[in-house]
């Protein structure tokens, strides 16, 4: 599973977040669940997304997988996290233990606030690209408007590099609210250097 591909020609190292969900974040997920015995076992092995601490697993394990990926990518060009239309691949293994829609709509939370919050920057996307054979099999989007796409990628990467970024006070009570011990004022400005030091 391909996690990524760097286009020199526009600068950009993009990061499939579906493939990373389900290579990466979700198994981190489900086994910190498991561990919390937090798996209904008289309900098929259910795991109840309604569940606050459920709910605060996954936010933190998203959070705290992508924060890592992002700071240990190793590239020169802008680091972006591509969010394909369906956010999430059909064969993830999460769904065999909870309903799809309702685990969606946490993960969209999450990245909503990732995106508003922390220097790490998300695209969300209504075109679908293929990470495994890019740029040779896809033929069912003109390769124009696959292009006006990254043109799109860079452009609004650059403002939010070069806007009003947030300094680590400001998100100070969010981090502690969501229990995001990890992310220290160090770590924070490591993220951001990763965004400004390009």
């Amino acid at each position: 599973m391909k996690n990524s591909i760097s286009l020199k020609s526009r600068d950009i190292t993009i990061s499939n977040f579906s493939n990373l969900n389900q290579s990466i974040i979700e198994i981190n997920i489900i086994n910190q669940i498991k561990s919390l015995n937090l798996i209904q076992p008289d309900d098929k092995n259910i795991i109840n997304i309604k569940d606050q601490n459920v709910k605060r697993i996954i936010k933190y394990q998203t959070i705290y997988q992508l924060c890592e990926y992002y700071k240990n990518l190793k590239t020169n060009h802008r680091k972006i996290i591509y969010i394909q239309p369906e956010i999430i691949n059909n064969n993830s293994e999460m769904f065999n233990y909870c309903n799809y829609d309702l685990y969606k709509e946490v993960i969209l939370t999450t990245l909503n606030k990732i995106n508003i919050h922390l220097p790490i920057f998300i695209y969300f996307s209504k075109l679908y690209i293929d990470f495994e054979c890019y740029p040779n099999c896809d033929k069912t989007v003109n390769i124009g408007i696959i292009e006006d796409m990254f043109m799109d990628m860079t452009s609004k990467f650059d403002q939010k590099r070069n806007g009003n970024q947030k300094s680590f006070k400001m998100i100070k009570k969010y981090c502690e609210k969501s229990g995001l011990k990890f992310l220290s004022e160090q770590y924070f400005n490591d993220l951001g250097g990763k965004m400004i030091m390009l």
